[in-house]
């Protein structure tokens, strides 16, 4: 498990899900069709990185995205408030 603390944190973690699949860059972007740049840029800084990319690189990488409400709530979360 690779908890995210901050946006900021999202690039080591993808970088070490890759590295994990014995995959280069260059290899993660063309099955994504982005170039070896554009994912070296995410690795690097995810924070302007739209959501539904980071799911895209997540689930090319074999893994999936969880949340998890750390907090003892007594309510259903369609009543949390934000």
């Amino acid at each position: 498990m690779y908890p995210l603390i901050d946006a900021g944190s999202a690039g080591p973690v993808l970088r070490a899900l890759r590295k994990a699949r014995g995959m280069t860059q260059a290899e993660l972007g063309r099955r994504l069709g982005v170039s070896k740049g554009r994912v070296s840029a995410i690795e690097r800084d995810p924070s302007g990185v739209a959501l539904a990319q980071i799911l895209a690189i997540v689930a090319e990488l074999g893994a999936r995205v969880m949340l998890d409400d750390r907090r003892l709530v007594r309510e259903s979360p369609a009543d949390a408030e934000w």
